[in-house]
């Protein structure tokens, strides 16, 4: 996500994080997104109005974790259900990275348990 081209992809996060900033209570201004972001408040106006260059996927993570929402299911949710049939790659990419990821935290938990469970008493 850091070409200059906005993809359906991009516009589709950009109203996902305009739909958070109302949730929130008070609503998140702008002023705080860009001081989240580390840009100036310029830029903050001309992605949200997606304009120049849309928000890189590191960014987009930054800002799940803001609103505390899960990146990686937010991520693939936005690749399913907003991805044309142009951009089908991008969401293999995801669901692969995704089944990655949580085969990695199963094993890293089963090894734990392994550790954790004390052997039996005999």
């Amino acid at each position: 996500m850091s070409s200059n081209k906005w993809r359906d992809v991009d516009r589709a996060a950009v109203r996902r994080m305009r739909t958070w900033m109302g949730e929130t209570s008070p609503k998140t201004k702008m002023a705080d997104l860009a001081e989240l972001l580390g840009w100036s408040y310029a830029k903050t106006v001309n992605v949200m109005n997606m304009r120049n260059a849309p928000l890189t996927m590191g960014e987009y993570v930054r800002v799940c974790n803001f609103f505390k929402k899960d990146a990686a299911t937010e991520l693939l949710s936005l690749a399913e259900q907003d991805c044309p049939q142009g951009e089908q790659g991008e969401l293999k990419a995801f669901r692969d990275l995704d089944n990655e990821v949580n085969s990695a935290v199963r094993r890293c938990l089963s090894t734990l348990q392994r550790e954790m469970i004390p052997p039996p008493v005999t």
